[in-house]
């Protein structure tokens, strides 16, 4: 009989975690115990909502979202972002991972967060818009160039944005798997890390550089090209040696998924959504 039950955080608990998200995703190399201490439990917004699945005492499988804040038409919130997910094999097709969801959206919306997010893949679209009833905005832009991007000019209101602090900056920019440098430009800075390519950079985020905490290295000036992941309707390409890459040629198109937990069938406007790398787990 399989039950499910709030995931167990210790180093054991997340050690078994890490062996079943590690062994449904091998090439996902950042995810040990280290990983998901730092991700479930040192978030300053607030520790993960994760449950596990187990049969015999074993985890069977996993969800986990963790808590933000963000702006929703000019009201700022509270929402999840969902993170992992892993079923063992032998398990898919049970309705597992659904029952792992909706217990992990019921206690965050009777714990007063306004909305869930899932930056889904191929792979997960379908069980979190068709199963779920997320609504799939759409997909983020993806640019390769040379060299820093556009900067933004006078700044429109977004329909949703995630919203940082110098504490959360701390937390996010403490990732233990990634090393983060910051190249700066007058009182903006572009957060810069290794992007799993040679020879590419990804630009994580445009941030205002008193934001940042103390002692981010300077970005060295190693790799030629960098890429860009996000949405934001203030960018403006032209002029810019950065190209968008085809659908067909992004080995994981990422897209916005959005689900209203106050029951009122919100949804941002897919127009106006304003997103950076920096506000999930991408890089």
């Amino acid at each position: 009989m399989i039950e499910i039950a709030p995931s167990d955080l210790s180093p054991a608990g997340l050690a078994e975690v890490s062996a079943l998200l590690r062994q449904r995703f091998p090439r996902a190399a950042q995810i040990t115990p280290a990983y998901l201490d730092w991700t479930y439990r040192a978030n300053p917004e607030g520790a993960a909502l994760a449950f596990d699945a187990r049969e015999g005492g074993r985890v069977v499988a996993h969800f986990a979202a963790t808590p933000m804040r963000a702006r929703i038409g000019g009201q700022v919130e509270r929402g999840l972002l969902a993170q992992h997910a892993a079923t063992a094999p032998g398990f898919e097709g049970r309705g597992v991972f659904q029952a792992l969801v909706r217990r992990a959206l019921a206690d965050g919306a009777a714990a007063g967060f306004g909305h869930a997010l899932a930056f889904a893949n191929a792979n997960s679209r379908f069980a979190f818009v068709e199963r779920l009833g997320f609504r799939n905005l759409r997909a983020l832009d993806v640019r390769l160039g040379i060299g820093p991007g556009p900067e933004p000019g006078r700044r429109s209101p977004a329909s949703w944005e995630r919203l940082w602090d110098a504490r959360s900056l701390a937390w996010r920019l403490a990732r233990p798997d990634r090393p983060y440098r910051v190249s700066r430009r007058g009182a903006m800075a572009r957060i810069l890390c290794a992007s799993g390519y040679p020879g590419i950079a990804a630009e994580v985020a445009r941030l205002a550089g008193s934001d940042l905490p103390p002692g981010l290295p300077p970005a060295a000036h190693t790799a030629p090209l960098r890429v860009w992941l996000g949405l934001d309707p203030d960018l403006h390409w032209s002029g810019h040696a950065y190209l968008p890459v085809p659908m067909r040629l992004r080995p994981a198109p990422v897209h916005f998924a959005f689900l209203d937990l106050r029951g009122a069938e919100r949804a941002p406007d897919p127009a106006a959504l304003r997103v950076q790398a920096l506000d999930f787990d991408a890089y």
